[in-house]
């Protein structure tokens, strides 16, 4: 406990803090006043408590929103497999047209026209079912799993024959891309959940 005591001494007034239980002099006139506690301290002492997790939310706000606005278009996709004529490795952007799924890498581009697409997937694997199709293969798929990648498959018809594409790409890239392909296509992708 904090006591504000005055002390009237020789003339002069001097204010001193000193504990309640001190003695006290015939001279000295002494006045104990418990000092309140305000409430503008409460409130601050509310407020400490509170400002880490304020900081907290803000940071994760401000690393997660630019996430949030990122536009598809700076997202890569890299050709791992297919019966189309591309390198393999090679890495470009989804694009989701009005009409079609167009994957453009370097200077070339694969068209799949949402019209003939006929299944699509996205796990973390290429499953066995399309490894196992008898397609004119440029590049065949592996067996290799993705530990933050998945592998986006789209399997399509031109000219009478079956075509393929597929595609690695990281999960937390293809998750908006899910969505907007579904609601273009009329098809669900499936994945491991299905």
């Amino acid at each position: 406990m904090r006591v504000r005591q005055n002390i009237k001494a020789a003339g002069q007034n001097k204010r001193s803090e000193t504990p309640a239980f001190a003695g006290q002099q015939n001279s000295v006139k002494a006045e104990f006043v418990m000092l309140p506690r305000k409430e503008s301290e409460d409130r601050l002492m509310k407020e400490l408590k509170i400002a880490p997790k304020a900081v907290f939310l803000l940071a994760a706000f401000l690393f997660v929103a630019p996430a949030w606005g990122r536009s598809h278009n700076n997202s890569l996709f890299k050709y791992v497999a297919g019966t189309e004529a591309m390198p393999k490795g090679c890495e470009g952007q989804l694009e989701v047209t009005e009409s079609a799924l167009v994957f453009q890498c370097g200077e070339q581009s694969l068209t799949a026209p949402y019209k003939a697409i006929t299944e699509m997937d996205f796990m973390p694997r290429v499953s066995r079912k399309i490894r196992k199709m008898k397609l004119p293969w440029k590049i065949k798929p592996s067996s290799s799993h993705g530990k933050h990648e998945g592998f986006f498959t789209v399997l399509y018809s031109e000219k009478g024959q079956r075509r393929a594409i597929i595609l690695k790409v990281r999960t937390d890239t293809m998750r908006p891309y899910m969505a907007e392909i579904d609601l273009k296509t009329g098809r669900p992708i499936k994945t491991r959940e299905d």
